[in-house]
This record gives structure tokens, C-alpha cells and sequence, in this order.
């Protein structure tokens, strides 16, 4: 009898797990859909929403850390799953997961990614090619198919009402993401980033074309178009990014070395003119392993506002430019200004050692 109730319960808890990760990856496409119809009838519609979850969001992260202060010896098993968006954006949020884990002592358990979004042929082969890709899963062990699977807003209720509560040792704690801020905490950048590219590299990409010049340092640019237009507050205008890549070029060759500039984005080669006129060559609507790769393999990386080429940045060991301070070592990244500026003399100091 006690073995047939043992059995049962697994049965429910596999049924619960299946039906947690689905209710929340329909609640996250439902949200997309909403706020993708939103967006061109109200803009401040869209943004509000977005700011009511964020302060969800983080109102329930501070109460999960406050609680794994005071319970260190828990070792809370978390897991990131239910978003459908892009690849990027579902690689930093795994990446989320793993540092929340290294911040405050739990456990990371593996969740493979469900569904990437801008799918090219069958929606599932592209996914595990994703999930492959990237090699996230690499060695770290997975959900258990008997877990009790607890939303994180579920989890961070419930420890408020009773934070004293016992927790069962089945249980996982599930998120969408557990905040890029984990992750930009420079103690966290140092564990997480080796064991990222080593992850990366794990999965054989001999095969993907490498854009390369000998002897020169090989830049990278990332620029994000396609799916965000001049509307879309990711978007970055054309004259910083323009103004980045003149500095770095001026820079490379202030200190004697050759530059070699490679552009990955989508479009025509006519919109991005002034880009070919500072020696870019242009790789656009390419295939994105291959723009993926690239970016990890540069010498030298600009991105913009892009998830995609922020992981890309988190799996590299490149010299890498970002639009922002939030990110990054800072012995090898630097934050370009609103006007596409940068610290000059720490880039000279970073090619000089780097040779």
C-alpha cells in the first residue's frame, strides 16, 4: 500500500512539474502577445505593465534573498524555464539562475530550453539546436522528473507568510529570470565566465565559418535591427555605434596594429552605407550560429542593447564595448557613452597587453 501511495505521488508531482512549466511559458507568450497588440495603441500602456512586473519581479527576489540569508544552510534548488523569446535572452537568463545560485548559496538544476522564438524550419530541432549550442546544460545535472516544481512568485508569497515554514527537499524554485543584476556582480562575472566559455566550447563548432585576418585585431560589431525599429527603446541609432567603431579603429591604430571589422545584423546593404564607408564588412540576415560564433571568437566585440550579443560577450574573451556600466570585468570591458565615447587610453592598454 505504501509503495502504490509513493507512486501516486510521483505521478501527481510529474503531472504538477509538466503543467507549472506550461502554465508559465503560456502566461509568458500570452504576456508577449498582449503587450506586443498594446504597443502600437499605447506605448505608455506597454511600459507600464512592463514596470509593474519588474517591481513584482524584484519584490519577490528581495524576499528570496532575505530568506536564504537568514537559512544558508538550505541549499535551495532553483531553476530558470517558461520563456519563449529569443535565444539570447533565454541564455542570460538561465545565466541569471546560475549566478543567483552562486550569490546566495543554492542549487542550480537545469532546465532545457522549451521553445527559442524566431524559429527557422521546425520550431523543435531549433530549439535543441539552441540548447546544444550554447552548451548550458553542460555538466550541470538536471530538474529531477519528480520535483515539486514552485513558481517564484508562489515560493516568495508563501515564505512571507511563513518564513519559518520547512521546505521539501523535492522542491525547486522556478523563474523566468532571477535578474541580470546577479550576474553583473563582479565576484559572480569571475566564477560564471570561465565556466560559460567552457561550456560553450564544449559542443564541437569546427565547422562554423571563423572571419578572421592574420595579424590584425579582429573586431566584431553587433548591431540590432530587424526585430526593434526606431520605436522600440532597445533601439540604438546609427551615430554612436558609428562613433564607437571610428575610436576603436583610431585606437588599433594609434598603437600600431591592423584592423579588421566585421558588422552582424539584418538588413540591406544599402541601409548600413556608413557603415561599409569605415571599413566594416558587412555579414547581414547571415545565419546566427554562425553571427553567434563570431561574435564569441572576435578579438574585440561592440555590441549594443542585444541580449544576443551580451551572451555572446559573457562566453567570450574578447575586449568588449557595451552601451552601458552595468556590465562586465572591468579589466577587459568598458561602457561607451550615450555619444558612443569611451575610455581611449584604457582600450590602448588592453591591445598593448593583449598581444
Amino acid at each position: 500500500m505504501a509503495s502504490l501511495l509513493k507512486r501516486a505521488r510521483r505521478a501527481v508531482r510529474k503531472v504538477k512539474r509538466r503543467l507549472a512549466s506550461s502554465v508559465q511559458a503560456g502566461r509568458s507568450k500570452v504576456r508577449s502577445i498582449t503587450l506586443a497588440a498594446l504597443h502600437p495603441i499605447s506605448p505608455a500602456a506597454l511600459a507600464y505593465r512592463e514596470e509593474e512586473r519588474k517591481v513584482r519581479l524584484m519584490r519577490d527576489l528581495a524576499s528570496l534573498r532575505e530568506y536564504l540569508a537568514g537559512r544558508p544552510e538550505l541549499r535551495l534548488a532553483i531553476t530558470s524555464a517558461g520563456r519563449v523569446d529569443g535565444a539570447g535572452g533565454q541564455a542570460l537568463a538561465i545565466i541569471s539562475a546560475m549566478a543567483f545560485a552562486h550569490n546566495h548559496h543554492c542549487r542550480y538544476l537545469h532546465t532545457p530550453f522549451r521553445h527559442i522564438d524566431h524559429v527557422e524550419g521546425d520550431a523543435a530541432a531549433w530549439t535543441r539546436r539552441w540548447e546544444m549550442f550554447f552548451g548550458l546544460g553542460h555538466s550541470e545535472p538536471l530538474v529531477p522528473a519528480d520535483s515539486q516544481i514552485v513558481p517564484l512568485e508562489r515560493f516568495a508569497a508563501r515564505i512571507r507568510r511563513r518564513p519559518a515554514g520547512a521546505v521539501d527537499a523535492s522542491l525547486v524554485v522556478q523563474a523566468l529570470s532571477f535578474r541580470y543584476a546577479e550576474m553583473a556582480k563582479p565576484d559572480a562575472l569571475r566564477h560564471l565566465m570561465p565556466i560559460l566559455r567552457a561550456k560553450y566550447l564544449s559542443t564541437d563548432k569546427s565547422a562554423i565559418l571563423v572571419l578572421r585576418t592574420a595579424g590584425a585585431v579582429n573586431v566584431a560589431v553587433h548591431v540590432r535591427r530587424g526585430d526593434v525599429g526606431p520605436d522600440d527603446p532597445r533601439y540604438m541609432t546609427d551615430p554612436p555605434i558609428l562613433a564607437t567603431i571610428a575610436g576603436v579603429s583610431d585606437v588599433i591604430n594609434s598603437v600600431g596594429r591592423r584592423t579588421a571589422i566585421h558588422l552582424f545584423s539584418e538588413g540591406t546593404p544599402d541601409r548600413f552605407q556608413p557603415y561599409s564607408a569605415l571599413g566594416c564588412t558587412l555579414r547581414l540576415s547571415t545565419d546566427p550560429f554562425e553571427a553567434f560564433h563570431n561574435l564569441v571568437a572576435a578579438d574585440l566585440l561592440i555590441t549594443t542593447d542585444s541580449a544576443f550579443g551580451r551572451a555572446a560577450a559573457m562566453m567570450s574573451d574578447a575586449i568588449a564595448l557595451h552601451p552601458t556600466s552595468k556590465w562586465g570585468l572591468a579589466d577587459r570591458w568598458l561602457a561607451c557613452a550615450a555619444d558612443g565615447t569611451f575610455d581611449r587610453a584604457k582600450l590602448a592598454t588592453l591591445l598593448m597587453t593583449s598581444r
